[in-house]
């Protein structure tokens, strides 16, 4: 016992320990990928406003979609925040949000969750980068899964989408 090594035991506590611990968060960015113009009812390219490449939403039934796998060393959600700058000044906007995700070899629709414009608003501030936490309508996601988000402009203002930033342990 005299030699300063620590009991058998109290290293069998700290293992147990440390493989509960969620580890430091860490973070990526997925910018948008496509966009839907409800009124030419076909999807067109990005826009650019003050170097960033955009999703301009500025009708109703507007959409952009944007998707990326989940990292193998996922353990848990942190939050996930979709990125976009205010084209107005408005609160109470309605806006419906939907992710699909499944593993490989299953449907992408596996798991799907959807937040209703009816039932979901947002504020907007001109020319503002917010962001909008969507942490909460992802509930069974798990490592190596693929995410599929989409974003509506229901009956809201003028917003411009960046992407999904991804908070986890």
């Amino acid at each position: 016992m005299g030699d300063g090594a620590p009991p058998a035991q109290s290293i069998n506590i700290i293992r147990e320990t440390l493989n509960q611990a969620p580890g430091p968060t860490k973070q990526f960015f997925v910018p948008v990928g496509a966009r839907y113009d409800a009124n030419t009812v076909a999807y067109e390219p990005l826009a650019a406003y003050s170097g960033f490449s955009v999703a301009s939403l500025r009708i109703t039934n507007d959409y952009c979609n944007t998707n990326f796998k989940v990292p193998h060393d996922f353990k848990s959600i942190v939050s996930v925040y979709i990125l976009y700058i205010g084209r107005e000044t408005a609160s109470n906007q309605g806006i419906t949000l939907s992710v699909n995700y499944g593993a490989e070899g299953e449907s992408p629709g596996t798991h799907l969750e959807s937040w209703s414009g009816a039932s979901y608003t947002y504020n907007v501030t001109n020319n503002t980068i917010e962001k909008l936490d969507i942490t909460t309508l992802i509930t069974s996601l798990t490592k190596d899964d693929y995410l599929g988000v989409e974003v509506l402009l229901y009956d809201g203002v003028d917003i411009d989408v960046i992407g999904i930033m991804f908070y986890y342990n």
